[in-house]
């Protein structure tokens, strides 16, 4: 069994969740200008779909509605990875058509109310963050021919927030 101090959430969910969802787990990006419509194109772009084009809002719903109920005939997770405050209205859209198959899960630094219990977890340190960055960027413990210092400005610039 990993050591779950290495492990980064993405793997720890994959770990909990796999036997359950199996391929049926989407992880997405949101951030801090979230936008539907590039979402919904996403989901359906990484199931092998041509990206939908919308003719209005209620467009975009409708299909996010559709891909939910046909990909959620099957056990289907997904991940609203990096959540900002003020994404209410977002998580709500995913909230809303929820079914017995279909699960999402939110990562945020806020916290959403109304949405089940909040599970909270501490940054990582330093070394941690370090090995989750070479662990992603698939390098191993080594950084193989890439400048020493390159790992380090990223972490810097990034502040760890990425992890």
């Amino acid at each position: 069994m990993a050591d779950l101090n290495d492990a980064s959430m993405t793997d720890l969910l994959c770990f909990l969740w796999i036997d359950t969802f199996k391929d049926n787990i989407f992880f997405v990006t949101v951030s801090k200008k979230p936008k539907l419509e590039n979402i919904v194109q996403d989901l359906y772009q990484r199931k092998g779909f041509p990206a939908p084009t919308f003719q209005n809002e209620g467009s975009v719903v409708t299909l996010l509605q559709r891909f939910l109920k046909e990909e959620g005939q099957n056990p289907l997770l997904i991940v609203l990875d990096d959540v900002w405050s003020g994404s209410e209205s977002l998580v709500e859209k995913f909230d809303e058509f929820k079914t017995e198959n279909y699960k999402f899960l939110v990562t945020s630094r806020s916290e959403f109310r109304g949405y089940g219990s909040p599970y909270y977890l501490q940054s990582l340190d330093h070394d941690n963050a370090m090995k989750l960055f070479h662990h992603s960027a698939s390098l191993g413990d080594k950084s193989s021919h890439i400048p020493k210092d390159l790992p380090e400005k990223v972490l810097f610039s990034c502040n760890a927030h990425v992890w």
